[in-house]
């Protein structure tokens, strides 16, 4: 379980806090739990402006032109469905579309399944527009074999991320995070976030992600994600000690009529200092039969 809460204006000082725990039996007599906490704060925010573009996407499926303020509305309750499914659980598209159809000035059954695959069906690619920036600090801390051998980790981190819209369509998140490991016995977090940093150690990763609407139903990303790490353990032959890796990717999905949707991805990725390089080309279409 996680929260996010904004305090003095959606932009202001933001706090944050996890929970997980879980436990199971993996073997005949091995039991293991395990416990995760998480916290920290934050100023400024990032936000996702996908909810206006698909706003409009609901006014042009139903041939509608609307004016700015009938755009807005419609996206803010775009960004209140959560709340639907808190206040009335299994009824709450019930309600939540028939309020969208409301603020679309009405709209008929047929009209309705239209403005809902724009939310629910993978015909419609709308990626994440996101603008603004953050910066903030966290404590991780987790627990692993509970029931077994106990261990702990624990790690401090900062963090910063800028997003921007770039052109029509377009939003390009820059971010930043920086991480040190404080103590590790041996926790084995099998059913929970893990801590990855090992004790003593820091780690840096910078990442760059651009996401691209060509239309409601074309969407292509990129990113690209740099991984510096030092005061790791040094092995027998003097090697180790700092690791630096690199990964990026790009794909695209298309929908093709009102069945078919097309994507391919890309990836690939190397440790600075090794000879392979890590590859994956990877096509596929799916073919909604009813």
């Amino acid at each position: 379980m996680q929260t996010d809460r904004y305090l003095y204006g959606s932009r202001g000082l933001g706090l944050t806090g996890a929970v997980a725990a879980g436990a199971a039996k993996v073997a005949r007599n091995d039991a293991i739990a395990d416990l995760y906490l998480g916290g920290g704060a934050s100023y400024g925010r990032i936000v996702d402006a996908r909810t206006l573009a698909q706003a409009q996407t609901m006014f042009s499926v139903l041939d509608r032109e609307p004016s700015v303020e009938e755009v807005v509305a419609v996206a803010e309750l775009i960004g209140q469905r959560a709340a639907y499914t808190a206040e009335y659980q299994y009824d709450a598209d019930i309600y939540f579309y028939n309020d969208v159809a409301e603020a679309l000035g009405g709209a008929s059954l047929e009209e309705v399944y239209k403005i809902q695959q724009v939310l629910d069906s993978p015909l419609y690619n709308i990626g994440s527009r996101v603008t603004g920036w953050t910066a903030g600090a966290r404590l991780d801390i987790g627990t692993g074999d509970l029931l077994g051998e106990n261990g702990m980790a624990s790690s401090l981190s900062q963090y910063a991320a800028y997003a921007t819209l770039v052109g029509n369509g377009a939003s390009l998140t820059l971010s930043e995070t920086l991480s040190r490991g404080i103590s590790d016995s041996g926790a084995n977090q099998q059913l929970t976030p893990a801590i990855t940093t090992e004790a003593g150690s820091t780690a840096l990763v910078l990442s760059a992600a651009l996401s691209v609407d060509h239309s409601s139903s074309w969407n292509s990303g990129a990113a690209l994600t740099i991984t510096a790490k030092g005061g790791l353990p040094v092995e027998e032959d003097g090697s180790g000690g700092e690791e630096t890796t690199w990964a990026a990717s790009a794909q695209s999905n298309l929908a093709i009529g009102s069945k078919m949707v097309a994507g391919g991805e890309f990836s690939s990725g190397k440790t600075l200092g090794e000879e392979d390089l890590a590859w994956g080309l990877n096509f596929r279409i799916t073919y909604f039969v009813l």
